[in-house]
């Protein structure tokens, strides 16, 4: 079972903090997602520059062919899906660059595909004990609010707005996201990421049976809780439901997203015990068995 560790969402406005200058995001226009992400890059760099892309997932392989989209000269460096970013494959590579040509390392602070945290600490070391001038641009969402310190040594953070916000809402949220996590586990659905350790707060990121549609039930979790969920299909293990841990979920919004999960499960044949994960909810938030009612009476309201 994995402890609990934060949500990976989307891009509302973008905060570049520079070494000499900061674009802050209440002076940024209001702009399309993909416009955002655009200009926080931009601010930092020039199209043309070499970048490497740390990449263990498919969102940060995403981001990885837009830099190349925008012009950028980028190179990829893989681990697997479910583990950490490869910072040892990175001092590898910036050892090697004696000219520093590498102008930047690109890291997703938080992968949504796997729900693997980035080690930010291991990337900055390897750079510094490469002597390497790179930047290291991180991508954080207001979703990933798990943010190391502020000394990580990141040289420019793509962030939304409400991304220094959130971070100081956590103690609540912990307790909620250990509960979902614990109803997760009762119903035997593993996660992706590999080691507790490297598992994010921000989201869950859960294997299911091909039996079940993962992008159906990514949909009736936002029809029915208002919770975003995004699905993946990985070549070599099959479909990934990936679950955003909004800060402001309550009790409430965690036992109906698992009356969905379970519901899902149950119709399409999975074999599952009724109610297990919403018994394992309301043990851990110390809920009576009538509040609420039924795992299916929640997920048909």
């Amino acid at each position: 079972m994995l402890d609990l560790l934060t949500p990976e969402g989307r891009l509302d406005r973008v905060t570049v903090p520079l070494p000499a200058h900061m674009v802050p995001a209440d002076s940024m226009p209001d702009l399309s997602v993909s416009a955002q992400w655009h200009r926080g890059v931009s601010a930092a760099l020039k199209s043309g520059d070499r970048v490497v892309v740390l990449v263990n997932g498919f969102v940060s392989a995403r981001r990885a062919t837009l830099l190349r989209d925008m012009g950028f000269q980028v190179e990829v460096l893989n681990s697997d899906l479910g583990e950490d970013v490869p910072a040892r494959d990175l001092a590898r590579v910036l050892g090697r660059d004696l000219v520093d040509e590498v102008k930047a390392v690109f890291v997703l602070l938080v992968e949504r595909s796997s729900g693997v945290i980035s080690d930010l600490v291991a990337v900055r070391r390897a750079m510094d004990e490469s002597f390497h001038d790179a930047l290291l641009l991180v991508e954080a969402s207001a979703a990933s609010f798990q943010m190391p310190s502020d000394d990580i040594g990141a040289d420019v953070v793509i962030a939304d707005g409400e991304f220094a916000s959130v971070r100081t809402q956590l103690d609540a949220h912990d307790g909620i996201v250990a509960a979902f996590r614990l109803g997760l586990a009762a119903l035997d659905l593993g996660f992706v990421a590999r080691r507790p350790r490297i598992a994010a707060h921000a989201v869950s990121a859960i294997r299911l049976s091909e039996i079940i549609d993962a992008a159906e039930v990514a949909r009736r979790l936002w029809a029915l809780n208002g919770i975003q969920a995004d699905s993946f299909y990985d070549p070599a293990r099959g479909q990934i439901l990936s679950i955003a841990h909004p800060v402001g979920m309550t009790g409430r919004d965690c036992l109906s997203a698992i009356a969905t999960l379970e519901s899902a499960l149950f119709e399409a044949g999975a074999g599952i015990i009724p109610g297990a994960g919403m018994s394992a909810v309301r043990a851990h938030l110390g809920l009576d068995d009538g509040d609420p009612a039924s795992s299916f009476d929640i997920a048909a309201e």
